[in-house]
């Protein structure tokens, strides 16, 4: 599943960042008007975003296995990623949510706050064996420590690199623990210029999240939400470096020079870009070079990398609670893992499983540096949980696109927002 984290300096838009989670649970059946309903007579509804039907086809066939296994059947209600919260709600509103959703990071405080999911805490405790996990993937489900969502997967976007161009500029493929100033060294050498026009970028698409993490651990606020962090020093450096990257180095792509080109990476337009799991497939089925995979660049020691995992819950208006809960346990702890890895590329969430991400038919050399960081790296989910975090996140996201667009001085600019997001949300 995609997932954005920020700001994509090519468009110059900002992508709020990219995956199922579900449980195995107990019972056959529940009632329903005073009669018992079979189990092989429950469908359960899952709300889900895909972008092309391909992927929707994907996730139904992993669900199709579920019913093999249980008898309990499984639709999928689909819309785009865009509209998927404001669908959300006006299901929400008429009483027609269906039984389990599949959850955007930025609002997910805001549907809980709502009451629209179901409190997983006590039987998370009860059922699931939390020792399992991953370190921090059940805080993918989690709000002010309470679990209200279990994790599909989890993953951290990394940067993809063209090896052949690496080979041709006579470079080295990066160590692991690369830092900012290796990265942008390596970006300026990468990059081609032929009769004064570049023919191929450094870096296409570093994202604005990632930057702010890899500066101070923070981004636009502290993980509570509970303060405004974007006009501190290490915040304000890293923004100014996404707009040095378009407007002083030239290693990234203003819009117009991205205009018309979908994916600047395989397209060879550019010799790095972020990228997650989910796009190693789409890579490695149209590239027409090598490859291969290096975690973000760190600053300094506040650097963090930044977390992606797709939560799922209950929805409170759901009728078939029980088959729910046993649906989200297969999905999360269960035999879905591995079928969600095999089917589109999710990374497990199982200590015992992880593993199996670097043997997939997409996995790129380096992907057991993946595995790294999930299993030791210092990591934040790139939204704060609170309620209020999508709407100072869009608002953040247009000012520092505006900054690189205008080429701003990032200080001045930063210093201004940040006064404006403390009044309006009365945060520090």
């Amino acid at each position: 599943m995609k997932k954005s984290f920020g700001l994509k300096l090519a468009s110059l838009a900002m992508l709020s960042l990219g995956l199922v989670a579900a449980l195995a649970g107990c019972g056959s059946g529940s009632s329903k008007g005073g009669t018992t309903e079979k189990k092989e007579d429950v469908t359960l509804r899952i709300y889900t975003w895909n972008q092309d039907p391909s992927g929707a086809k994907r996730e139904q066939a992993i669900f199709d296995e579920f019913t093999k296994d249980t008898g309990i059947k499984v639709k999928q209600v689909v819309a785009p990623w865009d509209k998927y919260v404001d669908k959300f709600m006006t299901m929400a509103s008429s009483n027609t949510l269906p039984d389990l959703t599949w959850i955007q990071t930025a609002s997910f405080a805001t549907i809980q706050k709502k009451g629209l999911l179901m409190d997983l805490d006590s039987y998370v405790k009860k059922n699931i064996d939390t020792d399992k996990f991953l370190p921090s993937a059940l805080k993918i489900g989690q709000i002010d420590g309470k679990q209200w969502a279990l994790p599909r997967d989890m993953s951290a976007q990394q940067l993809s690199i063209n090896t052949d161009m690496l080979k041709e500029a006579g470079l080295s493929m990066p160590k692991n623990d690369w830092t900012m100033d290796e990265f942008l060294d390596y970006a300026k050498k990468l990059t081609k210029v032929e009769n004064g026009k570049t023919t191929v970028f450094g870096i296409d698409n570093f994202y604005l999240s990632p930057l702010l993490l890899a500066y101070s651990g923070n981004n636009i606020t502290n993980p509570a939400g509970t303060k405004i962090t974007i006009d501190q020093k290490n915040d304000v450096a890293g923004v100014q470096f996404a707009s040095d990257l378009v407007n002083k180095y030239h290693v990234s792509p203003t819009s117009a020079q991205a205009q018309g080109i979908s994916n600047m990476f395989v397209a060879e337009k550019s010799a790095m870009a972020i990228c997650g799991p989910w796009d190693w497939q789409n890579i490695s089925e149209n590239a027409k070079f090598n490859w291969d995979v290096i975690p973000m660049p760190t600053v300094n020691s506040s650097s963090v990398q930044p977390q992606a995992g797709l939560p799922i819950g209950v929805t409170s208006q759901t009728k078939h609670k029980k088959e729910a809960l046993q649906f989200l346990k297969w999905l999360s702890a269960g035999r879905g893992q591995k079928l969600q890895m095999k089917g589109v590329g999710s990374v497990p969430v199982l200590k015992s499983q992880v593993n199996d991400v670097t043997k997939t038919e997409f996995a790129p050399k380096n992907a057991s540096s993946l595995v790294d960081i999930l299993e030791h790296s210092k990591m934040w989910i790139a939204a704060a949980y609170t309620e209020d975090y999508a709407e100072i996140q869009t608002k953040a996201n247009n000012e520092v696109s505006n900054i690189i667009l205008k080429n701003l001085d990032a200080k001045t600019d930063l210093k201004k927002l940040a006064k404006s997001l403390r009044s309006e949300y009365n945060l520090k």
